[in-house]
């Protein structure tokens, strides 16, 4: 099943194994990297980029079901990457098709959309990507994606979440 179907039995157990059987697959054609789970906490009820891909709308049970998703994919010996930080689950447009602009306090999106992302550090995901969103609170004057932004990827990734694993 995919992540919103995941979300909606709140069954971390069916996201480890699903993190378990998607590792396998992956092992069985020689890939040894997962550009999963997809850890954004939807928070508007019109998210193009996101969808189904999210575990849902609570930050406490997309943490839950993420890291166990990891572990089930690491345990295989495959390298999971949590994805889009520093989230954008409340962005309104597709960022394959244009910047969104995530206009909402810098403490709403640390305590909504920035836990999924410190849980699957403190479990120890191997790889963390980036999202082209622009966050007005984080890059005053300048309109810059997150995946350009130092204060993103140095401040809150390196510093504040303590990751030292791959960044895409």
């Amino acid at each position: 099943p995919g992540n919103m179907a995941l979300g909606a039995t709140g069954s971390a157990d069916m996201a480890y194994r699903q993190g378990l059987v998607s590792a396998a697959e992956l092992k069985d054609i020689g890939v040894d990297i997962n550009l999963a789970p997809v850890l954004d906490v939807i928070t508007t009820d019109h998210n193009p980029g996101i969808t189904i891909r999210s575990f849902g709308d609570d930050p406490y049970k997309v943490s839950e079901l993420g890291t166990a998703y990891i572990r089930g994919v690491q345990e295989m010996r495959i390298a999971a990457v949590a994805k889009h930080f520093p989230g954008k689950g409340a962005a309104e447009i597709d960022a394959h098709v244009d910047l969104p602009v995530v206009a909402i306090s810098e403490k709403t999106f640390e305590s909504i959309h920035f836990l999924p992302f410190a849980k699957a550090v403190e479990n120890g995901v191997k790889g963390i990507m980036s999202t082209h969103i622009y966050c007005p609170f984080l890059e005053k004057g300048e309109k810059r994606p997150a995946t350009f932004s130092p204060k993103i990827i140095n401040h809150y990734l390196r510093e504040k979440l303590h990751f030292t694993g791959a960044i895409f």
